[in-house]
């Protein structure tokens, strides 16, 4: 009280720019926009992308089975065209490729899975990988905490959250960051009503995709939470 409130920063001043994942760490996190330095996150070019997602979806944990895979691969090839042609992002997308690209370094192996061409050759080593694990952590921190308006939740971001918690329990434990993203995928699911969505036992069941995932999504958070 008495003291000036800080400016936030929200997800529509952020600028989402692309670049080759190995010079992602040296990338600036500040760059001049409109003669005002903005927060600038880095992403991996589209190609580097897909492979990142087909690693993910090759070596996803068993009970992490919390995304539509089929249709994964559009949703991110949707980001890069939104990204393209400027037009506004959807954050919870945002956070969810951030979050698979998070645990992909985590887990990934030079050798494992490699085509005839190297497709999956982005990093040197598994240790260039992993090295990078935490930079993708503090990015979907980044997006998540900018996100402070209750229409821009979507589903995705509780996929992200749950991917990137998946990610700081491996890293950190049952850490204080844990559980406080724990949290706030548990606050965001209520906020999208996906606690009540067969709370009408008169009413006939919503069979449509959406309304699957968020299901599984659900009931991953309170089963955890148990």
């Amino acid at each position: 009280m008495g003291q000036v409130a800080h400016t936030l920063v929200g997800v529509d001043d952020i600028m989402f720019k692309t670049e080759h994942i190995r010079s992602i760490p040296q990338a600036p996190g500040l760059i001049a926009h409109l003669g005002q330095p903005t927060t600038c996150v880095w992403l991996p070019t589209r190609d580097e992308a897909m492979i990142l997602v087909d690693y993910y979806l090759t070596t996803i944990d068993h009970i992490q089975h919390i995304v539509h895979q089929p249709s994964l691969p559009s949703l991110i090839e949707d980001v890069y065209k939104q990204i393209r042609s400027e037009l506004p992002l959807k954050s919870g997308h945002i956070v969810l490729l951030l979050s698979i690209i998070a645990s992909t370094t985590r887990v990934w192996r030079p050798n494992a899975g490699a085509g005839a061409h190297g497709e999956y050759a982005l990093f040197l080593s598994s240790t260039q990988a992993h090295a990078q694990t935490t930079l993708w952590i503090k990015a979907a921190h980044r997006v998540l905490n900018a996100t402070q308006t209750a229409d821009k939740i979507q589903l995705e971001m509780i996929q992200g959250i749950i991917i990137l918690n998946c990610v700081v329990c491996n890293v950190e434990g049952l850490s204080l960051r844990y559980r406080s993203l724990h949290s706030t995928g548990l606050l965001l699911g209520r906020e999208l009503g996906l606690h009540r969505m067969d709370h009408d036992p008169k009413a006939s069941p919503d069979c449509t995709l959406k309304a699957e995932m968020g299901r599984r999504i659900w009931w991953y958070m309170a089963a955890t939470d148990w």
